[in-house]
Parts: C-alpha cells; structure tokens; sequence
C-alpha cells in the first residue's frame, strides 16, 4: 500500500488557491476561450504523435490518454481514447508533489521524467503505464503534463498485462510506484534497464515510454508558449477556470 492511502480519496478537484482566484480574475473571457481551444489542440498534437510513435497495439488503437494538469495534480484539459482514462495521472501527481517535491534524494526539477504503473498511485490497472512531467516558469513548478496508455506486456505471470489465472496484485508483473526515469530531459539508461529486465517485449517497453516522453514534451512545449505570450498567471487561471466551469457543467446535467 501507498505510504499516503488518504490521497486514493483525492479524485476531486483541490479547492482552489489563493494564487488560483487571483489568476482567473484577470483572465478575460475572450482569451479564455481562445487559450482553452488551444490547449485542447495541443493535446490532440500530442495525443498523434503518441500513437504514431508508440508500438503497442493498445496505443496505435488509440487507448492512450494525455493531459494538462495544475500544479496540484488536478485534469485541466486532456485527450483521451476512452472517458476512463480521465483519471489516469491526477493521484499519482498528487502523491509526487506530497512526498518527492521536498524529498532531498528525488526532487522535483525542470526536464525530471516520472513513471508508474501501480493502480494504487493513478492508474486504472498495472497495464496502465503513465508517463508524467512537471512545468517550470522561472524555477516554479505551474502545471504537471502526462502520457498514458495500455501496455500490453507487463511481466505478468502470463504473457499479456491481464493474466486470467492472477490470483494477487503480484502475479501481475511490473507495478511501480512513482519513480524518476529521466534527468534534464533525458532518460535514465539504467531504468530503461531495469524495465525492459521486468517484461518480455523490452523493445517495446522502452520505445513506448519514449512516445510517451515525446508528447509530454509537446504539452511543456505549448505550456511554455502560452506563459511566454500571455503570461504564468494566465495560464494558471486558465486552468483553474476550466476545472470550475467543467465541475458546474457536470453538476447542472446531474441535475436534468
């Protein structure tokens, strides 16, 4: 079990920061709108070239997902194969930012890579392998991007990420907790190692995390584009905006 089994509660959005509030008053309507279908569009970016990169029958079908998240860990805007995915990385950003942020062995820092697959940090199963990396403006963490998908090959007992005959999570194969694969934008060669050890397609492993490594890198990309032309505050209110508007739209089609 997680050290921190409080944060498996923490699927909702965090209430919104001080720093929150006052980014979205300054974020006019029309910009927003703007700035809202363009993030929308990075993602669709990211998300094709990840299936196109990826060889995983799963990921070139589309069962990928990828986001935008703030700086809290919470889904701001994202693509996704299947509405389940949803969920995929906001716990796993959550516990990263509770436990590694202040951590003097780990840190978070510009250009880290962090990986899991253990359904009790994010995922929906071991299958589901996230890809997550932060957003720096100006030494500040401001916003978390994130890759997933379904792997097909985890190590299982076996062949396949669903072994029928499992009897418990360690039949499973590879479940990792969050870890740091990669360093100033480059992967560690010694994890790549220790994962393709773990299953029985490592060429796949390895070349599927480096999709998912190419559309964080799309996402930060973009990210950084709309903070150099708009602003940090606007992106944070932005963000922040999306997340109200999308749980008050929720809320009203409950009530129909």
């Amino acid at each position: 079990m997680p050290r921190d089994p409080n944060l498996l509660k923490h699927w909702r959005p965090e209430p919104a920061t001080n720093r929150e509030l006052r980014a979205m008053e300054s974020v006019e309507r029309g910009d927003f709108e703007i700035y809202r279908n363009k993030m929308e569009l990075s993602c669709w970016e990211a998300y094709q070239t990840f299936s196109r990169m990826g060889i995983s029958p799963m990921i070139e079908a589309g069962d990928a997902a990828v986001g935008i998240y703030t700086r809290q860990g919470d889904l701001a805007v994202g693509i996704m194969g299947t509405q389940l995915h949803l969920i995929n990385a906001s716990i796993g950003i959550k516990w990263m930012m509770r436990w590694f942020y202040e951590e003097p062995s780990v840190g978070i820092h510009e250009g880290d890579m962090f990986y899991a697959n253990d359904a009790l940090y994010g995922g929906i199963h071991s299958p589901d392998q996230i890809l997550f990396m932060p957003v720096f403006w100006e030494g500040e963490i401001v916003a978390w991007v994130a890759a997933a998908s379904h792997e097909t090959e985890t190590g299982a007992k076996e062949p396949g990420g669903n072994p029928p005959s499992a009897q418990s999570r360690y039949d499973e194969g590879m479940i990792l907790s969050p870890i740091k694969i990669g360093i100033n934008y480059q992967l560690r060669a010694d994890m790549m190692e220790m994962m393709e050890n773990m299953v029985r397609d490592p060429r796949m492993q390895t070349l599927d995390i480096k999709a998912r490594a190419a559309a964080c890198h799309i996402l930060e990309t973009r990210c950084h584009e709309i903070i150099a032309k708009k602003g940090v505050d606007f992106l944070i209110g932005s963000m922040r905006r999306m997340i109200d508007e999308g749980v008050a739209a929720a809320r009203e089609s409950w009530r129909r």
